[in-house]
């Protein structure tokens, strides 16, 4: 999501700086949400250009509205009585005057709010994510020749580092499996591990709990994969499938000219449950504006 640059030198005219993360953290919140959904495209200009006829005393930014109501989430830009930055939310063709709903003094608070009336799935969670594919690249630990490998790599598996203290990258236990599983379904794509075969260690924690490698992988592939690891789930668990915790996170990265920061989700419940709450939250996060409807 992305304030579009008349809106974005507006507020640079007014001595304002906006953290454009801001609004990547909003559109993360809101896939993960039934209430809100981020506006885009087409939508996106028929909302501000009605804002823009309708309520003329201000300049707002829409980035949400609800389906059940004309409600619309708005950053302000210029208002004589709020400052910039701050969030309201407009009831769509009110009469002038009477059309707003709702305040808050800042993006971030306006997020809390809307959490804390509809709550993410239990066990799902959305962040920024620092660590992507260049992160992994640079680890001390790597030999040159697999550092190589990893830059063409399609999907990555990644260890944990610092591991209740441990000096060395981790796995967890069964990941040979688990890797061995992606590369049979990915023939056409190169399923990669971020270590070599000399420094790979794996640990057994947590008997009444499946935990898999941590994954690293291009938007545009999240869905397949996503789906990939259940049918994992389904052949290793069989029926157990119902009686296991499954906890594994994934990092998802765009494009460099998306210009959009990777994040992650994890997971941590019920393993039958993975596919139907991770993959719609998944794909309502990558079809935020800043990119393409396929990640692209």
């Amino acid at each position: 999501m992305r304030l579009p640059q008349d809106i974005a030198d507006r507020l640079t005219a007014q001595g304002v700086e906006f953290d454009a993360s801001e609004l990547e953290q909003v559109a993360l919140a809101l896939a993960t949400q039934d209430l809100w959904r981020v506006i885009e495209g087409e939508e996106f200009d028929l909302v501000n250009d009605g804002l823009k006829d309708r309520y003329p005393s201000r300049l707002v930014y829409p980035f949400a509205r609800r389906d059940d109501c004309d409600n619309v989430a708005c950053l302000v830009v210029e208002d004589p009585e709020r400052p910039p930055l701050s969030v309201v939310v407009i009831h769509d063709f009110a009469s002038p005057g009477y059309e707003v709903e709702a305040e808050a003094e800042s993006l971030a608070t306006w997020r809390e709010k809307v959490l804390e009336v509809s709550e993410p799935p239990a066990g799902l969670v959305l962040s920024r994510s620092a660590r992507g594919t260049d992160y992994w690249l640079s680890r001390p630990y790597l030999p040159d020749d697999l550092r190589a490998e990893l830059a063409s790599a399609a999907i990555i598996l990644v260890p944990q580092e610092g591991f209740r203290g441990i000096d060395h990258p981790m796995f967890p236990n069964g990941t040979e499996e688990f890797f061995a599983h992606l590369r049979d379904v990915n023939p056409d794509e190169v399923v990669d591990i971020c270590v070599s075969e000399e420094d790979y260690q794996a640990l057994a924690l947590h008997g009444d709990m499946l935990i898999l490698a941590s994954l690293v992988m291009p938007a545009k592939a999240a869905t397949k994969v996503i789906k990939q690891v259940s049918d994992y789930l389904k052949k290793r668990l069989l029926s157990s499938i119902r009686d296991t915790v499954l906890r594994v996170s994934m990092t998802i990265e765009f494009p460099r000219e998306a210009g959009r920061s990777a994040f992650q989700v994890s997971f941590d419940g019920p393993a039958d449950e993975f596919e139907g709450v991770v993959s719609p939250v998944v794909e309502r996060a990558i079809r935020s504006p800043g990119s393409g409807a396929d990640g692209t």
